[in-house]
């Protein structure tokens, strides 16, 4: 595949891109005419580049580069990134993404940031299976045309040159000094790990307690019983879940745990990321 600077000859391409019903909701901006679109388009000239890639077939996807300066020089925001749709579900997506982090690895590039809109889960799957991690959300960020609702937006971001900034000291952690919270039906709470990249709940869970049915768009969470049992329901499927054992739920996975059980379920929840903020109730 070929990436190139898009030219004044790729703006009807783009146009269809950005404007098409499986791209448009999740971009910065509503579908405008084309000769609107044209004038974004030069905007997004004078702030970076502006990228076609193509193969044999033709148009691929289409992105643009940010490159910060000064004091964040070596910092490129990624942004408008977008697969067509006809091309969709070959792989093309993250081939395109494991090209660009090549390029700018060798370029010196030290940290590629982006931001994805939190009820778009398939994105930001993606650049999480290629290393981006959650930074942080802009709670209400934005609000598409015609829609009541405020969207949230995840800042997620890659470190290309393994630096951290800094080794932690080991903490101990337990119920006795772990921040405690109630939730629904006399469910309890205690968060041993709350960190920016993981966190750890201790839950403990009521015979005949339950929780909605939710799921994250970002987070990876882990489930381990440490007393009585728990019954997961993800879609169609049904786990019950005994004592020293877990299940793993990917990003974007439906879910209700239960407690259907005569003595109270006591587990562990891990989350990465944190899953604050990032609880999404799915659409009937």
């Amino acid at each position: 595949m070929r990436h190139r600077c898009a030219t004044d000859h790729d703006v009807e391409a783009l146009h269809a891109l950005y404007s098409s019903p499986e791209v448009a909701p999740n971009m910065g901006f509503d579908p405008m005419p084309i000769e609107a679109f044209g004038q974004v388009l030069a905007s997004w000239r004078g702030l970076g580049e502006v990228r076609v890639v193509e193969d044999e077939a033709g148009l691929v996807a289409s992105y643009r580069l940010e490159r910060r300066e000064r004091r964040m020089r070596g910092v490129v925001y990624l942004a408008s990134f977008a697969v067509a749709p006809h091309r969709s579900g070959q792989g093309l997506g993250s081939r395109t993404l494991s090209d660009l982090i090549a390029e700018l690895r060798a370029e010196g590039v030290r940290r590629i940031e982006l931001l994805v809109a939190s009820d778009n889960p398939k994105a930001a799957g993606l650049f999480r299976r290629h290393g981006f991690e959650h930074e942080g959300t802009l709670r209400a960020y934005f609000r598409r045309a015609g829609a009541e609702a405020f969207v949230d937006e995840y800042a997620m971001a890659l470190l290309l040159d393994g630096r951290s900034p800094g080794v932690p000291s080991a903490r101990a952690s337990h119920r006795g000094v772990a921040d405690h919270y109630a939730w629904g039906q006399g469910c309890d709470g205690w968060r041993l790990v709350a960190s920016s990249g993981l966190s750890v709940i201790e839950e403990r869970m009521p015979p005949g307690s339950s929780e909605t049915r939710h799921y994250h768009a970002v987070s990876r969470q882990f489930f381990y019983v440490l007393r009585g049992e728990l019954v997961v329901e993800c879609g169609s499927e049904r786990w019950e879940i005994g004592e020293r054992h877990g299940l793993e739920l990917p990003p974007g996975v439906v879910h209700q745990v239960r407690n259907e059980g005569a003595v109270d379920a006591e587990f562990l929840v891990v989350s990465q990321p944190p899953s604050h903020g990032d609880r999404h109730t799915p659409r009937s």
